[in-house]
């Protein structure tokens, strides 16, 4: 299903930290925007723009929120605005709808598991359904670049994440940043790419460490992801967060305590 050794590089150069690992890409797969039959991914990488795939748009709102699906609306016109930039290019970069794939792991049952798997650049979304159960792991949802204009208006794809994180970090007294800061310097994703199977140390601040308001602050941020799926959905994870509070872990690495802006950022892990 997999090989961790081949790569997909989407501009051409590889310096421009815009590669991305084919990893689920070598599977049979449908782009985003053709209905034509699935396709292998060295023929659906260079297919143009055919038609539009409403059906999937469909699909996808009813596994996610709106949220979710705005965020993955959002991702793809970054892409858009990296390809219109690179217009003059002799070599485009492979990335946006064009590039985004579909493929599905069992059939769509309600008595069965299946899962569904949506992507691109910079954009994973996995879906495990069995019965009234969904899981989302693992999840990607960022961008590149981040800071966008959306229907209109300009957007900061990953704001309001980064400023619920932000507004924790910033709660903390010396003492629990002593306890959640692990680095002043930005780590590689432990769960990236081919890295199936990973299992990150457990490190950070302990939620049992926090005042009450700053344990709202936590699963505030932690609410604010899991916002992106539907609401039924996201009201029983948040009730399984409540109910585990006192073992999860919130942890920082790298640069971006303020006065640095929100939209700066460093990576954070919340367990």
């Amino acid at each position: 299903m997999r090989d961790p050794g081949s790569r997909l590089a989407c501009g051409g150069n590889g310096k421009d930290g815009a590669d991305v690992e084919l990893g689920p890409l070598l599977r049979r797969s449908i782009s985003l925007t053709s209905d034509s039959d699935p396709v292998a991914p060295s023929r659906m990488i260079r297919e143009r723009r055919k038609c539009t795939a409403p059906q999937l748009a469909v699909l996808l709102q009813e596994l996610i929120g709106e949220d979710g699906f705005r965020n993955i609306q959002g991702q793809l016109r970054s892409d858009d605005e990296v390809v219109a930039e690179a217009s003059q290019r002799a070599r485009k970069p492979m990335i946006g709808a064009d590039c985004s794939f579909v493929s599905f792991l069992g059939e769509p049952a309600a008595d069965a598991p299946w899962m569904m798997q949506f992507g691109g650049h910079h954009l994973a979304i996995n879906a495990t359904v069995f019965g009234p159960g969904i899981s989302f792991a693992p999840m990607l949802t960022g961008g590149e670049p981040l800071a966008i204009t959306f229907e209109g208006d300009p957007i900061f794809i990953t704001g309001a994440a980064l400023a619920a994180a932000q507004a924790l970090i910033d709660s903390l007294n010396g003492k629990q940043k002593a306890q959640a800061v692990r680095s002043g310097r930005r780590i590689v994703p432990a769960l990236g790419p081919g890295q199936d199977g990973a299992t990150p140390a457990r490190e950070g601040i302990r939620a049992t460490q926090l005042s009450e308001e700053q344990r709202g602050l936590l699963t505030g941020r932690i609410a604010q992801r899991v916002g992106l799926f539907k609401a039924d959905d996201a009201a029983a994870k948040m009730a399984q967060v409540r109910a585990g509070l006192e073992e999860t872990r919130f942890g920082w690495w790298g640069p971006g305590i303020s006065p640095a802006p929100p939209t700066a950022g460093s990576p954070h892990r919340i367990w």
